[in-house]
């Protein structure tokens, strides 16, 4: 009799421990409770209740994410009482956040952006003046050759919607009759009448026409000849055009 006594006393208090979950504002559901000695757990309900098994010296953790963990160790008089469990709230610190300076956009200078605009412009003009229409200061009639300027980009925006392929342009023919062994100055001069003062102002002018670039081939040297033929005809014609 005496041990089956001290039996069933020892099992009421091996076999569970139970108690109430608090912040200090309110009861706490949804609490894990785990036993560390024996990896079993449970979860606390709507009103911060619970109940797990347990043995003495056993550690209780109550955890989770939203409060301070907490770990008691079991005593005998924990299966005599409930246990009032109060946790605290885990304050959650942002890391530190740089604000940068607000950039401000500066002003605009109208004035020291047209000079510095100017100067480009300047600076691009010395190295190709015949891009900008700039006349040779001892050639020929300045007057037929200022007109003939502006019939040629008069043609170049007509047939700007026409071009479907890729076309001669004036650094290609200043190339060509620089470097090329058959279209040579003499060529120029001789075969295409062209005066030597206005050769870059022809070039200008082959360039609207929109001469095939396939014809710089070197098996198209007779058929891109002919073309250049054509267009020194139109080019003489309008530059003896009177006003």
């Amino acid at each position: 009799m005496v041990v089956l006594s001290t039996s069933l006393g020892y099992c009421q208090e091996t076999a569970v421990i139970s108690g109430r979950i608090y912040s200090l504002e309110k009861e706490l559901k949804d609490i894990k409770i785990i036993n560390l000695n024996k990896n079993t757990f449970s979860y606390s309900n709507a009103n911060g209740l619970f109940t797990i098994g347990a043995e003495p010296n056993d550690s209780i953790k109550f955890t989770s994410l939203f409060y301070q963990q907490k770990v008691i160790v079991v005593q005998k008089k924990h299966f005599k009482s409930a246990i009032e469990v109060v946790l605290i709230d885990k304050i959650f610190e942002l890391e530190e956040v740089v604000v940068a300076k607000e950039y401000a956009v500066p002003d605009f200078d109208k004035e020291e952006y047209t000079v510095d605009f100017q100067k480009q412009i300047d600076t691009d003009r010395k190295k190709s003046p015949f891009k900008y229409g700039v006349l040779p200061n001892d050639g020929g009639n300045i007057s037929n050759l200022i007109r003939l300027v502006v019939w040629v980009f008069k043609d170049k925006k007509k047939n700007k919607d026409e071009e479907t392929e890729k076309t001669i342009i004036f650094d290609e023919l200043t190339h060509l009759f620089k470097n090329d062994s058959f279209f040579s100055e003499e060529v120029l001069i001789n075969d295409l009448k062209i005066p030597k003062d206005q050769k870059e102002i022809f070039f200008m002018y082959c360039e609207a026409q929109n001469i095939n670039s396939e014809l710089l081939e070197p098996d198209h040297k007779f058929e891109l000849f002919d073309q250049l033929m054509n267009c020194s005809k139109g080019f003489l014609s309008r530059a003896d055009r009177p006003k």
